[in-house]
């Protein structure tokens, strides 16, 4: 399973590897965590619920739309291979 974690932001990262390693069933055989940059769209700092929310989306989606735009990285031929696109966003209540 590769899960690809749409954000430069270390504490972010580690809270996501985390989570993920805690989790994994037994039949998972490897977690490959991959990281990219992708914007949020919302700004530095959310304002509110609604705000984070579409800023986690929108990293998710605009990671998805990098990788499609690379084949090379994106097809694998391990036919096995799954995709999980994980995104925190923190916001101001």
């Amino acid at each position: 399973v590769r899960v690809i974690i749409p954000t430069e932001n270390a504490a972010k990262k580690k809270i996501l590897m985390t989570a993920f390693e805690r989790r994994k069933p037994d039949y998972v055989v490897e977690l490959e965590f991959h990281t990219l940059s992708a914007d949020s769209g919302v700004g530095e700092q959310p304002y509110n619920l609604e705000a984070g929310m579409q800023g986690a989306y929108n990293r998710i989606f605009n990671a998805y739309n990098q990788l499609a735009a690379k084949p090379v990285y994106y097809d694998s031929p391990d036919k096995d291979v799954a995709y999980i696109f994980a995104s925190i966003e923190n916001f101001i209540q």
